[in-house]
């Protein structure tokens, strides 16, 4: 269980859940509550409501619950770490945990300001540079309003011009050089990192400058004194090029867009994002100078399921597609290319067709195996027909089908591969499942090597999208558990959570968490428990508190929400239904002992299996637990109704 964090409870407190709402959808008053269109689906009739008093939420179109993290965390795609930010941020809470500090160095807020004042610094001299300057960017369709709405700028030629506008600003020299915008010479002098560039702030996903990418001025050389053509900022606590992507913040105003299924786009280049978003592509995003990698993938599986790749039209940015299609699919997203004439990147195409044609060339790409298969084709020398060239073709897209983590979907581009290259589809399938054994076999081989024990087969916590969370079984491909078990552990947990007090019949009854089989739901019932022997109230604020970042920290608000008014009789009768549900249980087992002691003539043992057979018959009549914890709690009339 998550350590109680003081700076969370902090946040939640100082955060109106109906003014934090409100900013996103328009609410209206119904009762003591308010409701309105949900956020995260689409309706015509208001099934999205939020409770002043337990600064909660809940759809029950699309169920979707929790409190202001999960609100924040779904509404901008966000992780835990940098919700609390945006909501300290908001207001106006200066964070003291390690969440607002670098190691000893300056505090977090200390580098945004630096980054934020040098936005507005660079973006000021790029109004004021001389014409040719901007003369060469309105030819590259970069106009004065978009260039202000995408905040580039200038870094001029001298050598300390930005250090010298901080520091009249006042703000720290450690944090300007942790911020990566100046650095510091072997004899200490500090000097500006960016000079003679058009720089582009690179935004979070919420839109705090984060960092810079910048580019030479037209007519000054690379080389030892002003560098490489292209220089982003240094990687820090702030910026890793492994975890942004420029144009992240823009998906926010995407978000429709996004919710009615569209693609992500991709795309290699500061301008190519820029001039798609001008054209009307408001889903492109560019990686920063480095390859799509697995973080990306799990970045953009937040925002859509859908990718696109929309790399510049040679062939470096074509094997680029290739390369990243592998990424994608281990990461179950659901992947197209779209290949550009002419070997021409998305900008100098707006540039050259205007962006109607680029939209419509573009389109929504060619599907994944299509685009392989293609690819491939092209490498094979003319005329190459043989069943030996075809299965060497296959087997190359075949290697990238193989990370389809989807069984299903594998299964449907199997047929696709077969049908391309005119084999057999059940020898393609018969080749993918020998790469999925070679590629197992291969893991277990390193970390034998390494040392490492086996991986377990442990599940997860983490509830499916969408879902349930699944019964545990022990054995892979268990079957979830009797519908009557789930809807009693849900009744059991919303009343305790409605009324923490209700834990003293849990306890009365000798009830264990271990009794319910739904492996989220009782370690929910595990966590309250542990807040109330703590002294804590186990309400559905400080349960969900204190689950931290799990992925289960949704799971209370929607079981609150949805939970009987009459709470002590709910959570009686889940009481009695789990208790009547142990019972037979054992009874089952005790009979299948008795017969084999019967059958092998231990007449001492079957005397005692009678007994305590007879216990149990008892107990179960009554509604109660196991014999030997004595009296039977209450709910014992309404156990023989069970939970319904």
């Amino acid at each position: 269980m998550a350590t109680f964090d003081p700076d969370v409870d902090r946040v939640r407190r100082s955060t109106d859940m109906v003014e934090l709402v409100n900013s996103y959808v328009p609410l209206r008053p119904s009762g003591r509550n308010f409701k309105g269109l949900c956020p995260f689906h689409e309706e015509k009739t208001p099934s999205f409501y939020v409770w002043p008093e337990s600064q909660l939420f809940k759809c029950f179109g699309c169920n979707t619950a929790g409190d202001c993290y999960s609100f924040v965390m779904k509404r901008e795609r966000l992780g835990f770490r940098e919700a609390l930010e945006l909501l300290a941020d908001r207001a106006g809470i200066e964070l003291t945990k390690k969440a607002a500090h670098i190691g000893s160095g300056p505090a977090k807020r200390a580098l945004y300001e630096c980054l934020d004042a040098a936005a507005k610094y660079f973006a000021l001299l790029l109004e004021r540079a001389r014409p040719e300057i901007l003369e060469s960017l309105d030819r590259r369709g970069i106009h004065a309003e978009v260039r202000r709405e995408w905040q580039l700028g200038l870094a001029p030629s001298g050598w300390h011009s930005l250090l010298d506008e901080l520091r009249r600003r006042g703000l720290s020299e450690d944090a300007m050089v942790a911020a990566g915008l100046v650095q510091r010479a072997d004899g200490g002098r500090l000097y500006d990192r960016f000079r003679d560039r058009i720089t582009f702030p690179i935004r979070d996903a919420v839109g705090r400058v984060i960092a810079f990418g910048a580019r030479l001025l037209p007519g000054v050389k690379e080389g030892a004194e002003h560098g490489p053509k292209y220089l982003n900022s240094p990687e820090g606590e702030l910026f890793s090029k492994r975890h942004i992507l420029y144009g992240l913040d823009r998906l926010r105003g995407a978000h429709a867009a996004l919710a009615a299924g569209s693609s992500v786009v991709v795309m290699e280049g500061y301008t190519d994002v820029i001039l798609a978003h001008e054209a009307g592509m408001k889903t492109a995003v560019a990686t920063l100078g480095t390859s799509l990698g697995p973080e990306h993938a799990k970045l953009l599986r937040r925002y859509s399921s859908k990718v696109l790749l929309l790399y510049d039209g040679d062939e470096a940015g074509l094997k680029a597609s290739e390369r990243g299609t592998g990424i994608l699919l281990s990461e179950g997203l659901d992947v197209r290319i779209a290949e550009l004439p002419d070997h021409l990147d998305p900008a100098d195409y707006v540039l050259a067709h205007g962006g109607e044609a680029f939209l419509s060339t573009v389109g929504g790409g060619v599907p994944l195996v299509q685009f392989l298969t293609s690819r491939i084709s092209r490498r094979l020398p003319a005329g190459s027909t043989t069943a030996a060239e075809r299965v060497r073709a296959a087997d190359e897209v075949l290697q990238t089908i193989a990370r389809v983590p989807s069984a299903p979907e594998r299964s449907i581009l199997i047929r696709e591969v077969a049908a391309a290259f005119y084999l057999q589809e059940t020898a393609v399938a018969q080749r993918v499942e020998d790469m999925l054994r070679q590629k197992a076999a291969d893991q277990s081989f390193r970390r034998f090597a390494q040392g490492d024990p086996p991986a377990s087969d442990q599940s997860s916590l983490e509830p499916r999208i969408g879902g349930r969370p699944m019964a545990s079984g022990g054995e892979s491909g268990a079957a979830p558990l009797d519908r009557r078990d789930r809807i009693a552990a849900e009744e059991l947990l919303g009343g305790l959570l409605r009324d923490p007090s209700l834990l003293a019949l849990v306890r009365e009854a000798r009830f264990q968490p271990s009794q319910i089989s739904f492996l989220g739901y009782n370690h929910l019932l595990e966590t309250a428990l542990e807040c109330s022997e703590q002294g804590l109230d186990a309400d559905v604020q400080t349960v969900t508190l204190r689950l931290g970042a799990s992925p289960l920290r949704d799971v209370p608000a929607s079981l609150w929400a949805s939970a009987p008014e009459d709470a002590e009789r709910a959570v009686s009768k889940a009481l009695a239904y789990f208790h009547r549900r142990e019972a037979e249980k054992r009874i089952a087992t005790i009979k299948e002992e008795l017969h084999r002691a019967e059958a092998m003539g231990e007449l001492t043992q079957a005397a005692r299996l009678r007994t305590e057979l007879l216990s149990w018959h008892r107990a179960y009549r009554r509604g109660a637990g196991n014999p030997a914890h004595g009296e039977p709690g209450e709910g014992a009339d309404s156990a023989s109704q069970g939970v319904a």
